[in-house]
């Protein structure tokens, strides 16, 4: 019986010892910092260390962020900022690449958020603290103007029929987008926009009667320049 026991327990710690070698993690860095307004971006690598292939989910388990600020997971492109958890499969020996983006706003800030990977059927995970901060001074356009770029609302909310999302730019763009989700992060609308230079007040007239009612959550998108790209989001409740 004794022996039995012990074979059984020899059996737990082999699998245990198994399964902690079955994927590594691995970040380029864990902060970051760059100008106000910037996209930061914290990438990192999963790779499976079995010949058989995981599925391997990251959460975002927590968030401090400053006022405005958001973040989004991303594997081959991003997700909105309120999905907290992706999934994806990876085959044996294969790697995963994903990052963590950070929207910043004009005012200088730090923040962070817990990134936590753990495996399909399994109860064990890995917790990773990733920080991202701007420094406090200003990002200027080239006539050395301070950007702007923030939303001012939506009215009314909730709305029948038609709303009005408002915000204020001065940078100028010929491809700004606009995007809407519905509650479970899946794009229902998108559209470009033109912005214009020199700071001015924008409204969008949103009038969607194909989309039945709920809560939506909206992304207005500037493309900006390298990592400049900056978005600001938004809720509305459509009722029908």
């Amino acid at each position: 019986m004794n022996k039995l026991i012990r074979m059984f327990f020899a059996l737990i710690m082999i699998s245990g010892i198994s399964f902690a070698q079955s994927y590594s993690v691995h970040f380029e860095d864990s902060s970051i910092s760059g100008q106000p307004m910037e996209e930061l971006i914290i990438e990192g690598t999963i790779t499976n260390t079995l010949e058989s292939e995981i599925v391997v989910f990251i959460t975002r388990e927590n968030q401090n962020l400053p006022d405005n600020w958001s973040s989004s997971l991303c594997f081959k492109s991003c997700f909105a900022p309120w999905v907290s958890t992706i999934s994806d499969t990876i085959p044996g020996g294969g790697v995963l690449n994903f990052s963590i983006h950070f929207n910043t706003t004009t005012e200088p800030g730090s923040g962070e958020a817990t990134l936590s990977i753990s495996l399909e059927n399994s109860a064990e995970k890995n917790d990773y603290k990733l920080a991202a901060s701007t420094n406090p001074t200003g990002l200027e356009t080239p006539d050395g103007e301070i950007t702007s770029f923030k939303l001012l609302g939506n009215y009314p909310n909730p709305f029948n029929g038609e709303t009005q999302i408002q915000f204020e730019s001065n940078l100028a763009s010929n491809n700004a987008l606009f995007r809407i989700f519905n509650i479970i992060g899946k794009e229902v609308f998108a559209d470009n926009f033109a912005v214009k230079t020199g700071l001015q007040k924008y409204h969008l007239n949103l009038n969607q009667a194909d989309l039945a009612s709920g809560i939506y959550f909206y992304q207005i998108i500037h493309p900006g320049k390298g990592h400049l790209k900056q978005t600001l989001f938004g809720k509305f409740n459509l009722i029908k």
